[in-house]
């Protein structure tokens, strides 16, 4: 409940000191993709959100590969908007200067995983991501459960 606070007034915050349209998470032609998904299941095995100057749109897809997520063509409210904004800047030193795509064992055991990807210009990085916390390093760990608590407020 205090997380669940602490990111709603964050995003008033945020969305407070806005007074142009410059202050987008992401320029025009970046994006932020976020989700989590399941490979051992049938139906809706995959949602997420995507991030760009537009604003948040929701998407969902019936496998766990994140190219085939069907985006939303309508923008989540602003509050909404905050929230990916917070993941977006939040993303762990660790992963941004590192090689490494992958932390943990996503979805090894049938318990899901988070795939993250930003497009920068021309450069796209990807990360996928453990939901059992225990096997991650310091920083990721409090990533993911900041993740979690963002996906779980988005829906």
């Amino acid at each position: 409940m205090k997380k669940t606070l602490f990111f709603t007034l964050f995003c008033l915050i945020l969305n407070a000191c806005k007074d142009d349209s410059s202050n987008n998470a992401a320029a025009v032609g970046d994006e932020f993709i976020f989700t989590k998904y399941y490979c051992y299941c049938s139906g809706n095995c995959i949602s997420g959100y995507k991030l760009t100057s537009e604003g948040l749109f929701k998407g969902a897809g019936t496998h766990c590969d994140p190219a085939t997520l069907a985006f939303s063509t309508s923008s989540l409210p602003d509050d909404k908007v905050g929230l990916g904004q917070i993941l977006l800047y939040e993303i762990p030193g660790q992963m941004l200067n590192s090689a490494e795509e992958t932390y943990g064992c996503p979805d090894c055991g049938d318990w899901g995983g988070y795939y993250i990807q930003m497009t920068t210009g021309d450069v796209t990085r990807s990360w996928r991501l453990d939901t059992h916390k225990d096997s991650l390093p310091g920083d990721i760990k409090a990533y993911v459960e900041t993740l979690g608590q963002i996906m779980a407020d988005l829906q």
